[in-house]
């Protein structure tokens, strides 16, 4: 199967940075997969950020801001967007987030200008699920064996998109 990483703050600690960015080359990037529904093409799109350091950083934002994720009229049917360091706080509806705060809100533009149906995030090693704006947000489980000794499929969750676009989580 592919595999797609996200960088988080554990990947870049003590040298892990320059482990990671030897073996993937970036730390930021997405792609768009096609697919044939009802008698049209459409995509669905990946994004992938990289906030390990808990911020999307300078060079990050300026690489946004000069089209790295612009899209050369593709039909996206749904876009999902992954990132380690989250927004919101576990089970409460208050923002909880190293980011200052307008860059929590430059995030949140971004996921609604790309029209984000997902945004997974992990960091804080709980899982929390809810709407905000037009976006569902996902943070993460931890899956490390410290936190989770008995591991397995309940630390996974799979996302099923059918034809028409809608999406099933699991």
């Amino acid at each position: 199967l592919p595999f797609y990483p996200v960088v988080g703050n554990h990947d870049i600690t003590p040298n892990g940075w320059a482990l990671f960015s030897r073996i993937f080359k970036t730390s930021f990037y997405e792609f768009t997969v096609r697919v044939i529904c009802e008698n049209d093409t459409a995509y669905d799109r990946f994004i992938f950020l990289d906030s390990a350091n808990g911020t999307l950083g300078s060079y990050q934002i300026d690489e946004i801001e000069n089209g790295f994720f612009q899209r050369d009229n593709k039909k996206i049917r749904n876009t999902f967007t992954f990132t380690h360091t989250n927004i919101f706080r576990p089970s409460l509806n208050e923002f909880a987030s190293t980011y200052c705060r307008e860059e929590l809100y430059y995030i949140l533009d971004k996921l609604a200008d790309w029209n984000t149906t997902i945004a997974f995030w992990g960091h804080v090693h709980a899982w929390d699920e809810r709407d905000f704006g037009n976006v569902h947000h996902i943070t993460m489980p931890s899956m490390n064996f410290v936190d989770h000794p008995n591991g397995g499929d309940n630390l996974l969750i799979r996302v099923t998109v059918k034809k028409d676009g809608k999406y099933k989580i699991e």
